[in-house]
């Protein structure tokens, strides 16, 4: 990263549901230097254009009435993250990258947490975002909202910094590693072994073009 400018941006969305055709009813995005310094950080309901499932207000409280009169995502990003080369930092990036890339001139990588947590956390008793909030004790926003999500994941950045006494760099050149998923991420089988999806399933994943680098090691692992 060193020879490249690249921005980093810590993002969350909530959705309308876990579909491949969910839209996003709720954005938010930091963006950090390599010090963690913030430079600069953003907030919106969104208007999906579709309606919410009723699951997924139920995790994040956000129902049809409440987006009526927000923008929609492409109203809101307009060209904010436009400009430069982006590393999208997410827990479960998989799932966030989905929604944020179509707003990226150019996606650097990714910088998924879920992934580093597990790999530097393995006590923890499972790798949940709020779970990590109260494992390690961490500053922490409201849970399942954008913005508190976002702030919750720059304290867990900052605290896997200074548990592991890398620097941001070193972190990202760990995450570069491929590691094994046992479970499906996202998407109407969200948390269903990879050994049971249907095959046709398996193969649709895998014709993706952006599909997650660690989703498709374990996929092509079965």
């Amino acid at each position: 990263m060193k020879d490249i400018m690249v921005r980093i941006i810590l993002g969350d969305v909530e959705t309308s549901g876990l579909d491949e055709d969910a839209g996003v009813v709720e954005v938010a995005w930091t963006e950090i230097d390599e010090n963690l310094t913030i430079k600069s950080s953003f907030y919106s309901r969104i208007n999906p254009g579709v309606p919410i499932n009723p699951a997924a207000s139920g995790v994040h409280g956000i129902t049809d009435k409440d987006v009526a009169d927000a923008p929609t995502i492409h109203e809101f990003v307009g060209d904010r993250l436009s400009e430069g080369e982006v590393l999208l930092v997410a827990h479960n990036a998989a799932f966030d990258q989905r929604f944020f890339k179509p707003h990226f001139s150019s996606l650097f990588g990714t910088l998924c947490t879920l992934k580093m947590a597990r790999l530097i956390y393995p006590d923890s008793p499972n790798h949940k975002l709020q779970t990590l909030r109260y494992f390690l004790d961490l500053d922490a926003g409201s849970a399942h909202s954008a913005a508190g999500d976002v702030e919750t994941l720059y304290w867990l950045i900052y605290r896997m910094l200074e548990d592991t006494n890398m620097t941001f760099e070193q972190l990202w050149d760990m995450s570069l590693r491929p590691v094994l998923i046992e479970r499906m991420p996202f998407g109407k089988h969200k948390d269903v072994p990879l050994k049971d999806l249907p095959s046709g399933y398996i193969r649709w994943l895998l014709s993706l073009a952006d599909i997650d680098d660690n989703l498709r090691y374990s996929l092509e692992a079965l």
